[in-house]
């Protein structure tokens, strides 16, 4: 009797020593909803979000997991200090010093209706388009939002891989 509660005390002193602080400062799993991000991620994959290594280097076209309504996937499209505009159903991101275009890309009804005049973005924010299906429409993330990028796909075992 005594060496299960022996080692059940070692099982709780490992995970509060090692496995608790490695989930919530280093990497996180994640189970991807849907489909909106396929090929790269497929509804019921599990990945692995780096919560650490790099967390504040995000590029346009980084998936990222950020806290809006619950844990989120979005895929970055607008960086800090542009500008968002929409105009017949076209949405187009400019640099704020020169107004020169960096990016454009037609939207579907549904999500032009839903996009209000996004304008120039913080120096903290960034917009995402996130997993439409199940939640609003995309939007604005504050950077101390964005949990971490995946970076490793681990389920299923056929597309083990690294993502970035």
């Amino acid at each position: 009797m005594f060496t299960r509660v022996g080692d059940i005390v070692k099982i709780i002193i490992f995970a509060v020593v090692f496995v608790i602080p490695i989930h919530y400062f280093i990497v996180q799993p994640y189970r991807v909803p849907d489909d909106t991000f396929a090929p790269l991620v497929q509804k019921g994959d599990i990945v692995l979000i780096n919560r650490f290594l790099g967390r504040r280097n995000f590029d346009r076209g980084d998936l990222v997991l950020y806290r809006s309504k619950g844990k989120q996937l979005g895929k970055i499209i607008g960086l800090p200090r542009e500008r968002v505009r929409i105009n017949d159903g076209i949405l187009s991101i400019r640099t704020i010093a020169d107004d020169n275009l960096i990016k454009e890309m037609p939207l579907f009804a549904e999500v032009s209706k839903s996009l209000q005049e996004i304008g120039t973005i913080d120096e903290q924010e960034y917009f995402v388009f996130n997993e439409s299906k199940l939640y609003d429409s995309p939007g604005l993330v504050d950077e101390r939002k964005i949990i971490g990028k995946p970076f490793f796909l681990v389920f299923p075992f056929s597309r083990f891989s690294r993502l970035y």
